[in-house]
């Protein structure tokens, strides 16, 4: 709902507007660097460790790899 409110409160204001939400964005660790967590990595952590993992079984989404966005984000506009 927040989201929502704000992207019809900078629609008041701007002329030109494009609204994109990305969701279940991926990364991988870089070296020394702070991981958040994520889907791929929650299961590869739980998959080293040999634990297991409940995960949904009526979401189907396309999950994107962060970089592969960044390469591509002046294609979009």
């Amino acid at each position: 709902k927040q989201k929502l409110l704000a992207e019809q409160e900078v629609s008041k204001i701007a002329e030109n507007l494009w609204i994109l939400r990305f969701n279940w964005l991926f990364g991988f660790p870089e070296k020394c660097g702070k991981v958040n967590a994520n889907i791929i990595w929650n299961v590869t952590r739980a998959v080293l460790k040999g634990e297991n993992m409940k995960v949904p079984s009526n979401e189907y989404r396309g999950m994107t790899y962060v970089y592969d966005l960044l390469e591509n984000f002046n294609k979009i506009f």
